[in-house]
């Protein structure tokens, strides 16, 4: 995890509002599910500057 700590801090920042495939007046539908995310296969998969 140490090593992907530029990664999480990067995630971390990442404001929804920079989401622009987001309509933030849209309707929308949220199921719960048990699965979990993986965030540290996330972070691994951002490429970083």
């Amino acid at each position: 995890m140490e090593s992907n700590a530029k990664g999480i801090e990067v995630l971390a920042q990442i404001s929804p509002v920079a989401w622009q495939h987001i309509l933030l007046n849209g309707h929308y539908t949220f199921q719960s599910s048990n699965e979990i995310i993986d965030l540290d296969a996330l972070v691994a998969g951002l490429r970083l500057r």
